[in-house]
């Protein structure tokens, strides 16, 4: 079946709108079935769709899909080349239960996506202190580096949730962050701020310029 054809078949939208809606019956039937859920899922994986799309029984379905044999925790299949774990942690308000389960299963916690960046770089969607510590328990490295060579706190914080960073930071530090690690360009993350509150944060923990 072509994609057009596929698309437009009434498999393929009722297993798409059973994931929207959280069916988790319909969901369970075709995780049981003998679907082709690559050919299905092209252009992300189901677990990125239902990460990205659910709106009902959000947590029961992402379970569900996370538990089953059938369903590749460790895809790249999306838009940037994150895993599922990438698009768990870049929830402003992450689902730490789903992250350990996600974790436990066996999720890369240091798989990159396109641009080289690994999960732990997406705790600065939020700034979780209870997100850093988990992933660090099952061996992310804090000092990671994407293609370009940022930390993940290489960041100008302009649009920052401020009210949360220092105690994140602190945390960071505990597990033996370099604050001045410097980029491909020469730059530390204190050369890249342009956040006064941030900046006063950095500094007051040893940040310097490059």
């Amino acid at each position: 079946m072509d994609i057009f054809n596929k698309i437009f078949s009434s498999d393929y939208k009722s297993i798409y709108r059973s994931i929207e809606q959280g069916n988790l019956p319909n969901i369970r039937e075709y995780l049981n079935s003998d679907k082709d859920i690559d050919s299905d899922f092209e252009i992300q994986s189901i677990l990125h769709y239902a990460i990205n799309n659910c709106e009902n029984n959000y947590v029961d379905t992402i379970k569900l899909l996370i538990e089953s044999d059938n369903v590749n925790i460790n895809s790249h299949k999306s838009k940037f080349s994150e895993t599922p774990l990438h698009r768990l942690c870049a929830r402003a308000n992450p689902y730490i239960n789903l992250v350990e389960l996600l974790l436990k299963k066996g999720a890369d916690v240091n798989a990159v996506n396109i641009s080289g960046k690994t999960p732990i770089f997406y705790c600065s969607f939020n700034y979780s202190c209870e997100l850093l510590n988990l992933l660090v328990k099952f061996g992310a490295d804090v000092n990671a580096k994407d293609k370009y060579g940022n930390t993940l706190l290489h960041d100008d914080y302009i649009d920052c949730l401020d009210e949360t960073f220092e105690e994140f930071l602190k945390l960071l530090l505990k597990f033996n962050f370099d604050i001045n690690s410097i980029n491909n360009a020469n730059f530390t993350p204190l050369d890249l701020c342009r956040n006064k509150k941030i900046e006063n944060i950095l500094v007051k923990y040893g940040a310097v310029y490059s």
